[in-house]
């Protein structure tokens, strides 16, 4: 009685000698899983499956799965798109003034890598006053798409503000 093999073919072109699983193939040649039967029921258990979660960068977010800080945090944020970037900057201004503050306290410690955990925040600080300035300039774009008289308004209230300045003078000579 000849005893069965899986009979895949390996890289030095001969056939595998493993023992074969029921699906006819050893472990390494397609004797593992193959992944769900049912799709719509593996969808649903892995809702709340966070194994893999690190930073939350890439986190797909389910509103099912919502905690009730959650619920009341998505009411209260802000759909305008000029209160989120409102929003945006303050947030990177409070990051800012915290990174100073870890500048100011790194210069004060005996630590031995401080040149260097200070030359790191500042890096990291330029690289935030920089997404800083591109959401403020984001906002002043978006002011002046939906409010064509916002875009200039600095420059024409100085123009203004000269001209009436101006005028004062001519009738009080």
């Amino acid at each position: 009685m000849s005893e069965q093999h899986c009979g895949a073919k390996t890289r030095s072109n001969g056939t595998c000698r493993k023992k074969p699983m029921r699906n006819g193939r050893c472990y390494m040649h397609g004797g593992a899983s193959t992944g769900p039967k049912n799709k719509t029921k593996h969808s649903e258990s892995m809702k709340g499956n966070k194994n893999s979660l690190r930073t939350g960068e890439y986190e797909t977010i389910w509103f099912d799965s919502f905690s009730p800080e959650d619920i009341q945090h998505y009411e209260l944020t802000p759909t305008s798109a000029i209160e989120q970037l409102d929003h945006e900057i303050k947030i990177a201004d409070i990051r800012e003034r915290r990174m100073m503050k870890r500048i100011r306290d790194s210069e004060k410690s005996k630590c031995k890598q401080k040149a260097e955990l200070i030359t790191k925040i500042e890096d990291s600080l330029s690289r935030l006053q920089a997404v800083k300035s591109r959401l403020i300039d984001q906002k002043i774009r978006l002011q002046e798409i939906t409010d064509p008289e916002v875009g200039h308004n600095s420059l024409d209230q100085l123009v203004s503000i000269l001209a009436q300045a101006r005028n004062l003078h001519t009738r009080n000579e």
